[in-house]
């Protein structure tokens, strides 16, 4: 069977651009170089926004016989800013299909669709792999990013580094970035299956080469052992601010134990309640129509009279409100208009249960506590007002009963969580110097002064709460190992509190990913990450000209890195499609790999079967 293969374009109307090697004169003998006879080195039909090109390609040779480069032929490089190296798209095309991609999330058959009716003949799969040649561009643009670097160096004296790693799906690779903070510039991102710190080292010495020999002002990172392990080996003389948020949330570790026991109190109290009843249509319809006690609504203004409810919802405008016209239209609903309000007193109670929960100041244990609180004052209040009610007087007794166990928990949550908010807005809000700061700021050394102060007195006003001896435990420990690494901001002009810049780049490109495939998954971060990220350091106007200024070299080199990544998912699919086909070529390379560590000339001994 022939093996299919693409129809070559032809377009002889094409306009024709022709591109000369750029040199004139030999760099070796300084020679005049010479393009009598020389063929083209390339010649192709390019596809570009504006139409199609007839790109030609030729290049010069050295003829001095007693030159070391006698016979070397130089190729132009002019057309590469065209298309890539055995491409046929234009850069303009493969920019096209990146800004769509990553600014309008739009899908490669979507992509496709808009430049099939701008005239670019293409199909989704060619548009997959455009988008992975823009990504491999971005990563390999950075003599660009580098003099934005070198600028924010000049103007503030040095660089500010932080790093961080993204866990796109749970376990796997992490893709760890080094940003700078001045500059909002990544420096370098690196996939690491083994997040140690000697793979840490080794891709923080080569992001260390790339900058150079700019001064490094400060370091920041969370607390990661192995990362501020490799970042100080890096660069032993920076200051490493710790993050304070990371801080934060692992003091706060004891409130929120509790928080849950307290969620489980509620839980205990409040999981099982009693469903909304079954009830007649006349029982129902006797149970709304029934007069209000005098006392409660003589001489009140807007008192709940004796109406029909079919004339009180032609009163009201209940269309847009919480009852559905269906259910009120007429007396004969009164079963289902009661069962309907019954049903929003049982969610509103069920939702105690469901306050979500973040550390290090969102807990959602206490939040549904005074939550239930409100819910008991309001069924107090509506039993004053209303009567009694057999349902809602049986909920309201769960809610009493779950208040009152929950109390002295609830209790212990809010003063420790009132206390470590207000460190946190202290922290927050002691000025921190500037580049050109008008009045002295307190420093680091203020800083802890005033830390332990409030912490001594906490102590003492809080001796009875098991919880705030557990919060001082808590401090007394972490102290000793976080306190002087959360306080170099103070000191350093423009080094920020946290690492929560990063974070949110982070976050962005989750989210950009599971709009662009509509899947929860993100896995496909580990392969495009570190492209998508210097992305988001862009202007749209500049991203062809990065393009164009990418060397060939440097393009191959992350076009491999990246084919490293994405190996081990097609190896999966392969294995899918085949299993024992998948295997042998893996022992076949596996093989040839040996035959070659074997035959090379000092060779370490090679592990053979």
């Amino acid at each position: 069977m022939a093996e299919k293969r693409r129809p070559k374009r032809r377009n002889p109307k094409a306009a024709r651009l022709t591109a000369v090697c750029e040199l004139e004169n030999c760099p070796h003998c300084g020679e005049r170089l010479s393009s009598v006879g020389n063929a083209a080195h390339s010649h192709k039909t390019v596809q570009t926004l504006t139409g199609t090109v007839y790109v030609v390609a030729y290049s010069r040779v050295c003829q001095n016989r007693e030159c070391s480069a006698y016979g070397t032929h130089f190729h132009a490089a002019e057309h590469l800013k065209v298309s890539l190296p055995y491409s046929t798209y234009g850069l303009d095309v493969v920019a096209f299909v990146g800004v769509q991609r990553e600014c309008e999330h739009r899908q490669f058959s979507e992509i496709q669709a808009q430049l099939n009716g701008r005239g670019v003949a293409i199909n989704d799969t060619s548009v997959g792999r455009l988008y992975r040649l823009f990504t491999a561009l971005l990563e390999g643009a950075w003599p660009q990013r580098r003099e934005r670097v070198a600028q924010a160096a000049a103007q503030h004296g040095g660089v500010i580094l932080m790093a961080d790693g993204l866990s796109p799906d749970g376990a796997g690779p992490q893709l760890y970035v080094l940003w700078e903070v001045f500059s909002g510039t990544p420096i370098g991102g690196m996939l690491i299956d083994q997040a140690d710190e000697p793979h840490l080292t080794d891709w923080l010495n080569g992001c260390r080469d790339r900058i150079g020999d700019l001064p490094v002002l400060a370091l920041l990172s969370d607390k990661e052992k192995a990362l501020v392990g490799a970042m100080s080996a890096v660069w032993p003389q920076a200051a490493h601010q710790l993050c304070q948020m990371h801080f934060m949330q692992n003091l706060s570790g004891p409130i929120h134990r509790v928080d849950q026991a307290l969620r489980q109190t509620l839980r205990d109290h409040l999981g099982s309640l009693p469903p909304v009843p079954e009830l007649e249509p006349e029982a129902a319809a006797t149970q709304i129509e029934q007069p209000v006690p005098e006392q409660d609504t003589a001489g009140k203004k807007g008192a709940l009279d004796t109406a029909p409810v079919e004339t009180k919802v032609r009163e009201s405008h209940l269309e847009h409100l919480l009852f559905p016209e269906s259910v009120v239209t007429n007396i004969r609903g009164a079963a289902a208009l009661l069962q309907h309000y019954y049903g929003y007193y049982r969610q509103a109670i069920r939702d105690v249960l469901n306050r979500s929960s973040r550390k290090p100041f969102q807990c959602g244990g206490l939040r549904g506590y005074d939550q239930l609180v409100g819910i008991d004052l309001h069924l107090q209040q509506r039993h004053r007002k209303h009567g009694p009610d057999a349902y809602l007087d049986q909920l309201h007794e769960r809610v009493q009963n779950a208040v009152r166990s929950a109390a002295s928990q609830a209790d212990q949550v809010r003063q420790t969580h009132a206390f470590l908010t207000q460190v946190e807005r202290y922290l927050a809000g002691v000025p921190r110097p500037g580049p050109e700061a008008d009045q002295p700021t307190p420093g680091s050394q203020a800083v802890e002064t005033e830390l332990k102060r409030m912490f001594a007195e906490f102590a003492q006003q809080s001796q009875a709460s098991p919880l705030s001896r557990r919060l001082n435990r808590k401090w007394r420990t972490m102290s000793k190992t976080w306190l002087p690494g959360i306080l170099h901001c103070y000191d350093i002009p423009g080094l920020p509190r946290s690492n929560l810049e990063l974070e949110s780049v982070f976050g962005k490109l989750r989210r950009a990913q599971r709009r662009r495939s509509g899947r929860k998954e993100t896995t496909p971060l580990r392969i495009f990450g570190p492209g998508q990220m210097v992305f988001l350091s862009l202007d749209d106007q500049d991203i062809l000209p990065l393009l164009q200024s990418v060397s060939t070299e440097t393009y191959w080199s992350q076009r491999r890195q990246q084919a490293e990544r994405e190996e081990p998912r097609r190896w999966l699919t392969r294995l899918h499609q085949d299993p024992a086909r998948a295997l042998a070529h893996l022992d076949e390379q596996f093989y040839a790999v040996v035959k070659t560590l074997a035959d090379a000339p000092d060779a370490a001994p090679v592990y053979t079967c």
